[in-house]
């Protein structure tokens, strides 16, 4: 990391008492720390730009991974546009992955490309943004749904509809067969988010989850609740990337 490097290379050797950080907003450089540091400092819609940025800069990879979280997760008033700029700028590919697959249409795609934040983007993201349109072309000329919302109340009754919500994070619905394993349910959400399903805690009612659950043995309703959270608390995450940091 490169605050490691720098409290132990010129610096430690010559015993200098202070060491000048250049090109750093003060203001936004406190937001790092405090975050960092201060176990009740959260990161938002308005601190992760610039958060994000040092800790790419600084090389902070637990840092960085928890701004790209908040961005999967939390994040409600970013538009789909800026998230994919941050994930081509910062190298993250899961929101890139995620960004991606939030396109369900070649219309929005089209209307993407004709914004001037599609300019800023990378010739590699460009491709990225080129294939998905492939893809929804061929689905769409397949006649094909396009779209989780789109499914209609119509269905079977032996599917079920069911609302997911992340600890203050976006709400995404799935339908699911009565008898299906919770398991699928988890894994599409894990994959939707772009986390690793062991990761998260699933409860319903209260309690946990298992994965060979199904709707109907857990006897859900329509539109039922399933309440998703994070198995790795703050403190650890605070420590993790503390120790990774190089300030210690």
């Amino acid at each position: 990391p490169v605050f490691k490097s720098m409290f132990s290379g010129d610096w430690a050797e010559n015993e200098t008492e202070e060491i000048e950080i250049k090109e750093v907003v003060y203001e936004e450089f406190v937001n790092l720390i405090e975050f960092m540091f201060s176990f009740g400092a959260q990161i938002t819609d308005s601190t992760v730009p610039h958060i994000l940025a040092l800790a790419f800069r600084f090389e902070m990879k637990s840092v960085v991974d928890e701004c790209e979280f908040h961005l999967l997760v939390y994040s409600t008033s970013l538009s789909t546009t800026e998230k994919m700029y941050m994930s081509d700028k910062y190298k993250l590919d899961r929101l890139k992955h995620n960004c991606l697959q939030s396109y369900s249409s070649t219309l929005e795609l089209c209307i993407l490309e004709s914004t001037p934040e599609y300019a800023k983007l990378s010739a590699d993201m460009k491709g990225a943004i080129f294939d998905r349109l492939m893809k929804l072309v061929e689905k769409e000329a397949n006649g094909e749904a396009v779209a989780n919302s789109n499914a209609g109340s119509d269905r079977n009754t032996e599917y079920i509809k069911l609302k997911v919500a992340f600890e203050g994070g976006r709400d995404f619905h799935f339908l699911l067969k009565h008898g299906a394993h919770m398991w699928k349910l988890k894994k599409s959400y894990a994959d939707r988010v772009g986390l690793p399903v062991t990761y998260l805690r699933f409860l319903f009612d209260g309690r946990r989850i298992n994965d060979d659950d199904t709707a109907r043995s857990l006897e859900m309703e329509e539109d039922e609740e399933i309440e998703v959270y994070r198995e790795q608390g703050p403190g650890f995450l605070h420590y993790q990337f503390y120790q990774n940091s190089g300030l210690h």
